[in-house]
């Protein structure tokens, strides 16, 4: 597998050739993620309340520029970014998160039969 990709396909080719069991440690490790953006964003609005100052991801980064919080890839590489509330997702990451939600409803589905 590829340290990293500069493809979609490349990334989806690669997780297809996972075994289940690698499948399910990579759909548990982006629900971490995810309740880690969240844990996160919470802490910066309980910041925000406190302090007062604006609560931007991006004041991280000296150039100001939007950066995509999943895989941090700049607007200016990313063929759209997606805003929600205090965090951006590229084009290519909401793709592929919404194929491996398609596969997992589909997994759900084939348990749920008798």
């Amino acid at each position: 597998m590829a340290d990293s990709y500069k493809a979609e396909g490349s990334l989806i080719r690669d997780y297809n050739k996972l075994s289940q069991e690698h499948k399910e440690k990579v759909w548990k490790y982006i629900k971490n993620l995810i309740r880690l953006q969240k844990a996160e964003k919470e802490v910066a609005d309980k910041l925000y309340e406190l302090k007062g100052s604006p609560k931007t991801q991006t004041e991280e980064y000296t150039t100001g520029e939007i950066f995509c919080d999943f895989c941090g890839k700049p607007q200016n590489e990313a063929n759209r970014l997606i805003a929600g509330p205090d965090v951006y997702i590229c084009d290519e990451c909401a793709r592929i998160c919404g194929e491996i939600l398609d596969e997992v409803e589909e997994e759900d589905k084939g348990n749920h039969e008798i």
